[in-house]
């Protein structure tokens, strides 16, 4: 793990991770390093104000990001559909989200 993503790391764990016995936001004196691989890291929380631990195992995952140009191209069926969707459509938007 480079560098800046294991400091990107450690950052979102301060702004998201608190103490999972005493809910403690964490601090720069609660987090250490154990160890860093290619894919993640190792992190252990020790809480100043419980002093009770935990450990954090950390994964990257490499993601593809969508190409949407690769979908399907929409067919004439769809665009009726829609068409006769929104000719019956009667702008009340709670109708359509109601299970």
């Amino acid at each position: 793990m480079n560098f800046k993503l294991l400091k990107l790391l450690i950052f979102n764990i301060k702004q998201t991770v608190k103490c999972q016995f005493c809910n403690k936001r964490l601090s720069d004196k609660d987090i250490s390093v154990k160890s860093t691989d290619k894919t993640g890291a190792l992190i252990e929380c020790n809480c100043q104000k419980c002093e009770k631990n935990f450990k954090i195992d950390a994964k990257l995952h490499k993601f593809k990001p969508q190409n949407t140009r690769s979908h399907k191209p929409i067919n004439n069926v769809e665009i009726n559909s829609m068409k006769e969707f929104l000719n019956d459509f009667n702008g009340d938007f709670k109708s359509i989200f109601k299970s």
